[in-house]
């Protein structure tokens, strides 16, 4: 134990307890929680890589794992919660090998007790199963970095190594800031090897299975993904459309992944210490705590190197409440030296209850009505559309139909005011977009509000308000309101289609149509002119009538 004194092994039973209460409790959560905005779009991405939609490779491995989920039965919020149960099963793994790099340097109650702390952390306990590249990469990384502190060098390990650590930047490039710990990691090994000439060469053989394994896992990937067989098949070279799509991928993350001054997120980082204060407490005492205790210097710098992760938090842009799942893993595993200045004071079963109480806290608190208004939503969406369209939301919550917009993310916002293009309104001339999916305050905003500057230019606002009518409750359709109160109305369509009159007798371009009858509309300037005095409406003839049930009331989504 590296000078620690040994405690009986029963002591471990009381987190490992703590562990399986909580594990049962978040399984629930996996069906009550509700989807969060960035869950429906990973989804949409598996639609639109299973369609042959997505041609880079990188950041899309997900897609691939997850391929068999479009065209099972239900909606979007069916299909993540059955991809929930395997990012579940990615964060036991990450739990066991938390448990495990920590043994490395502590006993094992502590190494117990540092999985139990990442598991009750309150952030890990509401996203730790969530349909994102979090979970799965966190899995992969912690996978490696337990083979790295634990393992013998030899050919099972190595190439365990190769494939965790290979696969994690298809996963998402942002596996890069775990580099630290790997560094440290290795330095140890290597430490430990003493005078040994062949012994940095064996420790080579993991960084080189990583990059090869990368390779291996980067070309299968590439050329049997159903966007290469659409490029291949018109006569493009699948390879090199791979390659650039990539290249562009990565240069637009790089550019977006870092900051320079106040963390964009740092009210979040604030609310994490304040549902995880436990793991508040022990973090602030690692440093002391590392180099106080009777370890090796090569073993501090390791412990030291997992809880430098931590950083990222004030260089690393996209640190919403998921990136914890991500960044306390490694810093779980660096706890053990903290328990152990706590455990002088405090024993193990109170260690563990504290976090159980805590964690009890952040799930008696969850909304668990939210996730039946997103189904009614998207079941409301296919009964009115029952076949796939075009449509504008902010998130891709409808994976099976085509989203014309870029995510409206604070990233994506940027990306929009960045192109200074009126791109709703390009959409719009590009093809018929008859569906507005209002799920976000910046499209209701954009819909009903009175200052929508900044938000969309001015062009988009336009377009949007001149060419949508709310239909059922979130969703807006292709439509036209002719007031009655004037003479006539000149109207600019950019959603060409058939529309149908509801209320009274409406003239268009000197056609009269009598309500419920169909009128083909192009795109462009028509004249409109109702014959009654009042208002009449013209509908995208094709949309189905809206369901009986009220429309849901509340938020179709929670805020971290």
């Amino acid at each position: 134990m590296n000078g620690n004194v040994r405690l009986p092994e029963r002591e471990a039973l009381w987190p490992l307890a703590v562990i399986a209460l909580l594990l049962v409790l978040q399984f629930s959560m996996i069906f009550t929680r509700s989807i969060n905005w960035d869950e429906f779009y990973w989804n949409y991405e598996i639609e639109a890589f299973v369609k042959g939609g997505v041609s880079r490779p990188l950041q899309t491995l997900h897609a691939r794992l997850f391929s068999w989920l479009p065209g099972r039965p239900g909606n979007a919020v069916d299909h993540i919660v059955l991809a929930r149960c395997f990012m579940f099963a990615c964060e036991i793994a990450s739990l066991c090998f938390i448990a495990g790099i920590a043994r490395r340097f502590t006993g094992r109650a502590n190494a117990c007790l540092c999985a139990l702390a990442y598991l009750s952390a309150g952030y890990v306990l509401q996203h730790g199963f969530s349909l994102r590249s979090d979970p799965m990469v966190t899995a992969a990384l912690t996978g490696g970095l337990y083979v790295l502190a634990r393992r013998k060098i030899t050919a099972l390990s190595v190439l365990c190594f190769g494939l965790l650590a290979g696969s994690a930047p298809l996963i998402t490039i942002k596996c890069i800031l775990y580099l630290p710990a790997f560094a440290a990691l290795f330095w140890l090994r290597l430490s430990e090897s003493g005078r040994s000439i062949a012994a940095p060469g064996r420790l080579a053989l993991y960084p080189a299975a990583a990059v090869i394994g990368f390779a291996v896992i980067y070309l299968v990937h590439s050329a049997t993904m159903p966007a290469a067989a659409l490029i291949a098949s018109t006569g493009g070279d699948a390879a090199a459309s791979a390659a650039k799509a990539s290249g562009a991928m990565i240069g637009a993350s790089v550019r977006a992944m870092f900051f320079i001054g106040a963390p964009p997120y740092l009210p979040m980082m604030i609310k994490s210490a304040s549902i995880s204060p436990a793991f508040a407490v022990l973090l602030l005492l690692s440093p002391i705590a590392i180099w106080r205790i009777t370890l090796t210097r090569p073993e501090k710098l390791a412990l030291s190197g997992l809880l430098s992760v931590i950083l990222t938090l004030f260089v690393y842009r996209n640190s919403a409440a998921y990136y914890y799942v991500f960044v306390l893993a490694p810093v779980a595993a660096a706890l053990g030296p903290s328990l152990s200045l706590a455990r002088k004071r405090v024993p193990v079963w109170a260690l563990s209850t504290i976090f159980l109480v805590f964690a009890l806290l952040v799930f008696a608190k969850e909304d668990r009505t939210v996730i039946a208004r997103q189904r009614q939503t998207l079941d409301a969406v296919h009964r009115i559309f029952p076949d796939p369209v075009a449509y504008f939301d902010h998130n891709g919550m409808i994976g099976d139909f085509h989203k014309m917009n870029l995510l409206m993310t604070p990233w994506g916002m940027e990306q929009y005011r960045a192109s200074r293009e009126n791109s709703y309104r390009s959409a719009m001339q590009s093809r018929p977009v008859p569906l507005l999916l209002e799920n976000d305050a910046l499209l209701t905003e954009v819909m009903t509000g009175d200052r929508p500057a900044g938000i969309l230019s001015a062009a988009d606002v336009a377009a949007l308000r001149g060419n949508y009518l709310r239909y059922w409750g979130p969703v807006w359709i292709a439509g036209k309101r002719v007031p009655g109160s004037v003479p006539s109305v000149r109207a600019e369509f950019l959603v060409p289609g058939d529309y149908k009159v509801v209320g009274s007798p409406l003239r268009v371009d000197g056609s009269v149509y009598d309500p419920g009858s169909i009128v083909p509309i192009d795109r462009g300037i028509h004249e409109l002119s109702t014959q009654e005095d009042r208002d009449t409406l013209l509908l995208w003839a094709d949309a189905a009538e809206p369901p009986s049930a009220h429309p849901p009331r509340g938020d179709l989504f929670v805020g971290f």
